[in-house]
């Protein structure tokens, strides 16, 4: 049996560092004399846009994150907690050969909706962990995919169902607006006050490395 990569580990590692292009801007804009050109050219709602064109990327690298973890355990790549085990048939000799499984004819495949991730798991694997951790975590996960929903589209039915999950998370609607959501402060904790953001991240992170480490 083949060891699985450490596909998780390096989902988190890119998560941090496209996190760091908004907590880079935040600093320097908050640095920044209020007479400065930053604070003249880079407004609130510039700030509140990159949040949101940040945590696209993010999702956009856990979605694939997702389909390259199943792929991987479609071709038998084990962990020390799951062996591979195909749902019917056998299980594929290459992670291209299950890439090609999974696309079939199409030329690509959106993961953002976890119950038909969860599903597609269970079509060709046991029990895997992309099936057990995206259901243990189905409900956080379905609001952070409201997040980029809106993002995306920005319609009525987003708008709604971006506020439903915001309230969800953050006890708020934020007017309706991801990226104010996002660099808004979580103060649960007086003494540690860090951004919606930061926290989403580390969440969906903590769901990577329980699909694979």
């Amino acid at each position: 049996m083949k060891t699985m990569p450490k596909l998780g580990t390096k989902c988190v590692s890119r998560f941090n560092e496209i996190l760091k292009i908004a907590a880079t801007t935040e600093g320097l804009w908050l640095a920044a004399p209020p007479a400065s050109e930053i604070k003249k050219q880079l407004k609130v709602a510039q700030l509140e846009a990159l949040y949101e064109a940040t945590f696209l990327r993010i999702f956009a690298s856990f979605e694939s994150f997702i389909e390259d973890s199943l792929a991987h355990y479609m071709a038998g790549y084990a962990t020390p907690t799951y062996t591979p085990a195909a749902a019917t048939g056998s299980l594929h000799t290459t992670v291209s050969g299950a890439l090609s499984t999974l696309y079939g004819t199409r030329p690509f495949l959106l993961w953002h909706d976890m119950g038909k991730d969860i599903r597609r798991s269970q079509k060709y694997l046991v029990a895997a962990p992309v099936e057990t951790a995206l259901d243990a975590n189905r409900t956080q996960l379905e609001a952070y995919a409201a997040i980029r929903h809106h993002i995306a589209h920005n319609s009525r039915d987003s708008r709604a169902k971006f506020e439903a999950a915001a309230t969800s998370i953050s006890g708020g609607k934020h007017g309706g607006k991801p990226g104010r959501m996002l660099r808004s402060e979580d103060i649960s904790d007086p003494l540690n006050t860090p951004k919606w953001i930061r926290n989403i991240v580390d969440d969906m992170g903590t769901t990577a490395l329980a699909i694979c480490h």
